[in-house]
């Protein structure tokens, strides 16, 4: 009985065992399932700029005219600019002639073939006018940077004046911070210009991108239209056709397969 007893203890424990067992992954997957998602960490605030100490004004000062060399050098209208400029006009001119005969084949009736041989050189217009596009894109972009290293260069500088009399500055450093913040001034001048024609000639060179765009879709639609005809333009016409005279001289095959 003692026997029989403790036998049946020890399955009871061991089925209890397993039983704990069994469960415990499904115990550690609903914890998992239950678990809230790790909260998104702020992003770090940007530091709000300082007066440049005392101590650092000469040498920064010193430091400000290459540095505004370089913004200039990378800012300037670039031969690549005035290039660009200069095939434009001659495009645009180009675009007149070519959009004057575009317009009378388009107005006239005739096969899809007659469109397609002006279609190429608008193809090659669409061309140019990307990459010109391209180029001006990426020097805008480059302006823009620069031109925001300076806002930034200059708010420093004026908060350097704004603290002169609480840091009680020296009249030398006084006049250095002056002195800079005029150069800085001149440079953004200057960079705001480069910036408008640029940005003048990439928008005129987008407009009329637009239009050759539209130019050449219109030609698509009339090319696909005629393609379509009933008629077939791009067949010889029918009189060639049925007037081709047969062997010695009598009615054209065609021609004769309509009369019998």
């Amino acid at each position: 009985m003692r026997r029989t007893l403790l036998s049946t203890t020890l399955q009871a424990v061991s089925t209890a065992a397993l039983a704990l067992v069994l469960m415990a992954p499904a115990g550690a997957i609903h914890a998992q399932d239950t678990q809230e998602p790790a909260a998104t960490p702020a992003p770090t605030p940007t530091p709000e700029p300082t007066p440049i100490p005392a101590t650092e004004i000469p040498d920064r000062a010193a430091a400000i005219g290459p540095l505004l060399r370089d913004v200039i050098a990378s800012t300037d209208i670039s031969e690549e600019v005035e290039k660009i400029a200069r095939d434009f006009e001659n495009e645009q001119e180009h675009l007149a002639v070519l959009t004057e005969e575009t317009q009378l084949r388009l107005e006239a009736e005739g096969p899809a073939s007659i469109i397609e041989e002006a279609q190429s050189s608008w193809q090659r217009s669409a061309g140019r006018l990307e990459g010109w596009l391209s180029t001006l894109k990426a020097h805008s972009i480059t302006i823009a940077e620069e031109k925001q290293q300076l806002e930034e260069e200059r708010q420093l500088w004026e908060l350097t004046v704004a603290s002169a009399d609480e840091v009680e500055l020296p009249e030398a450093l006084r006049q250095q911070v002056e002195d800079t913040l005029i150069a800085i001034g001149a440079t953004e001048k200057a960079v705001r210009a480069n910036r408008d024609d640029v940005l003048t000639l990439q928008s005129a060179v987008a407009r009329e991108k637009a239009t050759v765009d539209e130019m050449l879709a219109e030609q698509k639609d009339e090319i696909a239209r005629r393609r379509r005809s009933i008629v077939g333009l791009d067949s010889p016409p029918l009189w060639k056709t049925f007037a081709a005279p047969g062997l010695d001289g009598a009615p054209s095959e065609q021609l004769a397969a309509m009369w019998t």
